[in-house]
């Protein structure tokens, strides 16, 4: 769907000379009307930006207030118990918005304030954080027998004490209560979480490629094209709701 952030371009010259498939009937949405309108958009079309903005899914405002109403919406869905992602086009803006939705966790009491451990980019995170590995580690077990730490994981902060911080992995979720379900805990050293991790809170359209959630909250700066916003429109079964920057 996206081409790689770096080099690339393989795919396309595969399909260039053998042709592809593309799938053309949308199963993933709840409502009828978006399984249509996310075949136009995937087009190209225009004029199908009038059908999300009936349906409420268009929201914005200037930088700041467009980005403050999509960390909003996904606390609410978040605490509403939703599977639910929030998208931005660069890893500052991610990085920035899961700042945000974290100090409003620990307002809640959803994520401790106390024993606080360093990240990238100057971020912290402390217990009840959710972060996201950077960088496989093959001597680092994961909570399973046979299974080492890799690129993408997700991690929530158990304690932070001395040099190691205990976490556990995200395996999935149950399917008869949508709750999430976790490895059993393991051990990091801070130095690992300080060089290769961030908060799991926010990311971009690359990293959910193939992700299925209830609701998507993706921030459109203006600046990305249309296979990003399709993306990241394309992700949550029950809604999916664009904040643009209109300032």
């Amino acid at each position: 769907q996206l081409a790689a952030v770096e080099g690339g371009g393989g795919m396309m010259m595969l399909t260039r000379a053998m042709g592809y498939v593309q799938l053309a009937e949308p199963v993933r949405f709840t409502h009828e009307w978006e399984r249509d309108a996310m075949l136009r958009l995937r087009a190209g079309d225009v004029s199908v930006l009038a059908q999300y903005d009936e349906q409420g899914r268009l929201r914005g405002g200037d930088p700041d207030e467009a980005m403050e109403q999509a960390c909003r919406a996904y606390v609410a869905d978040r605490l509403a118990g939703k599977n639910s992602l929030l998208l931005a086009r660069t890893g500052e803006q991610a990085r920035e918005m899961s700042r945000r939705v974290r100090d409003d966790l620990v307002h809640y009491g959803i994520v401790r304030s106390g024993a606080q451990v360093r990240l990238r980019h100057g971020a912290v995170a402390s217990r009840g954080d959710l972060i996201v590995a950077r960088k496989n580690k093959r001597t680092i077990t994961a909570g399973q027998l046979g299974r080492w730490l890799t690129n993408r994981d997700v991690l929530r902060v158990d304690a932070a004490a001395g040099r190691m911080v205990t976490v556990r992995r995200l395996t999935g979720r149950d399917r008869s209560t949508g709750r999430r379900t976790w490895s059993e805990p393991f051990e990091l050293p801070k130095t690992y979480l300080s060089l290769h991790c961030d908060l799991a809170y926010a990311t971009t359209p690359h990293a959910v490629q193939g992700r299925t959630v209830d609701t998507t909250h993706v921030l459109v700066d203006g600046l990305g094209d249309r296979q990003g916003l399709y993306v990241g429109m394309s992700r949550g079964r029950e809604a999916n709701y664009a904040y643009c920057v209109t300032g």
